[in-house]
């Protein structure tokens, strides 16, 4: 995966290996994988945008 500010779904397939070396080579599960980017599409929900719709 090259540098940069943003992640298409064909790199989200290199984010699982490198979760899944991770618990090989650290002997441990993991609960979950969190994927932070600066930017989203037009479409796409803020978290302030999606927690105010489940409160509503």
């Amino acid at each position: 995966m090259r540098g940069g500010a943003f992640v298409k779904r064909g790199n989200l397939q290199y984010v699982k290996k490198k979760a899944e070396l991770y618990q090989r080579t650290a002997g441990r599960p993991l609960d979950r994988v969190i994927l932070v980017t600066p930017f989203y599409t037009t479409g796409t929900q803020t978290w302030s945008e999606q927690r105010q719709r489940s409160t509503a």
